[in-house]
């Protein structure tokens, strides 16, 4: 067998083995690299986090992913027109004066400030 060749099978064979015993493929996941690569980050971070691996083994288990979700990503509003229309057609007064009202109402406001810095202003304005 020509070196090259050889180098080549194994390297491919080497890979498929890691591919095998990486969380995504014991489990049974398929799809594309960049779907498998974050179910293997995902994992390990379930696992760092204190969940146990039944839990997290019997939930990720033969996952893959949805074909439409992708599709329907890439139509959203906020992403399909130019930045300015989506504003003018989804803010009204109605919707202003509702998120101020909420801003003093809303307890977890203060909460989310305090932990995470995020001004209580931004959470409403993605509200």
């Amino acid at each position: 067998m020509d070196r090259r060749v050889f180098i080549v099978v194994a390297a491919a064979a080497i890979a498929g083995a890691a591919r095998a015993q990486s969380p995504a493929g014991l489990l049974g996941a398929s799809g594309e690299p960049y779907f498998t690569d974050w179910l293997n980050a995902f994992y390990e971070h379930a696992l760092a986090a204190g969940v146990p691996r039944a839990v997290v083994d019997r939930e990720l288990s033969g996952l893959s992913p949805d074909p439409r979700v992708a599709a329907l990503d890439a139509r959203q509003p906020e992403f399909a027109r130019p930045v300015s229309d989506y504003v003018k057609a989804n803010i009204s007064p109605q919707r202003v004066a509702a998120g101020r009202a909420k801003r003093g109402e809303i307890a977890a406001f203060s909460s989310i400030e305090a932990t995470y810095g995020v001004p209580r202003d931004v959470l409403v304005g993605i509200w």
